[in-house]
């Protein structure tokens, strides 16, 4: 999972980052220095049970659609949280 560095239309290319700091459109409120993964629509969600973890959240959201940084943790080193 990366995150898209613009607005990728269908059966479009596009850059996507996978590693580093990343800013990321919020799917709901996010703390700080949580495991981050996707929602169905690619925002940045708190991880829970069973996600894939693709970063840490290095600022917080207060809501939905507030943007906030992500540290990803880069190609292969993602993983399912316990």
């Amino acid at each position: 999972k990366g995150v898209t560095m613009a607005a990728i239309a269908d059966l479009a290319r596009g850059d996507v980052q996978v590693a580093g700091r990343a800013v990321v459109t919020a799917g709901a409120a996010v703390l700080r220095a949580v495991e981050v993964t996707a929602n169905a629509t690619g925002q940045g969600i708190t991880a829970v049970s069973g996600d894939w973890v693709c970063g840490r959240s290095v600022s917080a959201a207060g809501a939905l659609a507030d943007k906030f940084t992500v540290e990803l943790l880069g190609p292969g080193s993602g993983y399912f949280k316990a």
